[in-house]
């Protein structure tokens, strides 16, 4: 799946875009995605006021169930 990150509070969602608003909300469509630290990855992000998204879309590798991709340990930013 291609797609933004955003983590806010300990969950993290691949979005298909970002609202307009600072710092961004996830557009629908979005998944949760599990198994995937976005910090410990270190892609391109921004942070503030407790929010953390990415500036470009990254492709993420997994299975989609119930609404959630849950990340293996081969999965890419």
């Amino acid at each position: 799946m291609r797609g933004y990150l955003l983590a806010q509070g300990g969950r993290v969602r691949l979005c298909s875009g970002f609202a307009e608003s600072y710092p961004p909300q996830c557009a629908q469509p979005s998944l949760d995605v599990l198994g995937y630290k976005l910090l410990e990855q270190r892609p391109l992000y921004k942070l503030h006021a407790g929010v953390t998204w990415t500036e470009e879309p990254v492709k993420l590798l997994g299975t989609i169930a119930d609404g959630t991709l849950t990340v293996g340990k081969n999965a890419g930013a």
